[in-house]
C-alpha cells in the first residue's frame, strides 16, 4: 500500500468513523461495527412515504466486513445499538466502492 493510501486510511479511522466525530456503532448481523449512517435525500418528493420504504447509507472500512455486498444481499442492522433488539432486515440496494470503504444504499419496507 502507498504512504497515501495509508495515511487516507489513517485519516478515516480516526476522523470519519471516530465516534466523537461523524461516526458511530452499529449492529451488523449482530457484530458491533463503526460506522457513519446517513439519510437518503429524497428526490421523489414523498416517494418512500407514499411506497413505504425507508432507505439509508451506511458507510464502513471495506475490512470491517469480510466480503462485499452485493445489491440483493439481505442484512440484519441495528441502527441504533443502544436498543437491544437485534435489528431489522435491511436490503442492499447498491454499493460504491470508495477509497477504502464501502457506502452501501439499504432499504427497508415500513409498512
Amino acid at each position: 500500500m502507498s504512504a497515501f493510501q495509508d495515511q487516507l486510511n489513517a485519516d478515516l479511522e480516526n476522523v470519519f468513523f471516530n465516534p466523537d466525530e461523524f461516526g458511530g456503532f452499529i449492529d451488523w448481523e449482530d457484530v458491533r461495527i463503526k460506522a457513519v449512517v446517513s439519510e437518503v435525500e429524497s428526490k421523489g418528493g414523498g416517494f418512500e412515504i407514499a411506497t413505504g420504504l425507508e432507505r439509508k447509507i451506511v458507510s464502513i472500512m471495506m475490512d470491517t466486513i469480510n466480503h462485499q455486498p452485493e445489491f440483493g444481499d439481505q442484512v440484519r442492522l441495528n441502527l441504533d445499538p443502544e436498543k437491544v433488539n437485534g435489528g431489522d432486515i435491511w436490503t442492499v440496494e447498491r454499493v460504491l466502492d470508495a477509497d477504502g470503504m464501502y457506502d452501501i444504499y439499504f432499504y427497508r419496507n415500513v409498512s
